[in-house]
């Protein structure tokens, strides 16, 4: 939510503050789970982490993530499963909001119009300014969901 002194901002800067908070968080996000994945694979130096977890866009590093994750600790399946969904569900947005084209809206603020690849639809996103303040703090607490599965995961628990 905003205080007295974020309604002091433009609403396009307001915006634009949003979404570098959540594009922020989201590589975070994206970040610890290659970085986790590497330990479990035992995966040692710089050139190798590229070359074994860099190639996947997110939506592959969580199904490869979520599969190996499940393998070595089936007990917290339904956790593990949980955490990824909303992962993907993130990404969604990451998707429309890195992708789309962002657009100066009469009211001051700004619009996204996205083309979907599977329906070959654009359509506008974002419209409500807070959708994206409310995505930020969404990141957020999915980058602590996230840290708090990798620690129940950890080898050293």
């Amino acid at each position: 939510m905003t205080d007295a002194k974020d309604r002091e901002v433009d609403p396009t800067t307001r915006d634009f503050i949003s979404i570098g908070k959540f594009i922020v968080t989201f590589s975070q996000i994206e970040f610890f789970i290659r970085s986790f994945l590497s330990d479990l694979l035992k995966i040692t130096g710089e050139d190798r982490f590229n070359a074994v977890v860099g190639p996947y866009d997110f939506a592959m590093l969580c199904t490869v993530t979520t599969t190996i994750f499940e393998q070595d600790f089936p007990e917290r399946k339904a956790e593990i499963e949980n955490v990824f969904k909303q992962c993907r569900a993130l990404n969604d947005h990451r998707v429309r909001i890195v992708h789309g084209l962002w657009t100066y809206e009469t009211t001051g603020g700004l619009i996204t119009r996205h083309l979907s690849r599977h329906s070959l639809k654009r359509e506008f996103y974002y419209q409500n300014r807070e959708v994206l303040e409310q995505l930020a703090e969404t990141a957020e607490k999915l980058k602590i969901e996230v840290l708090t599965l990798i620690a129940r995961l950890s080898p050293e628990r």
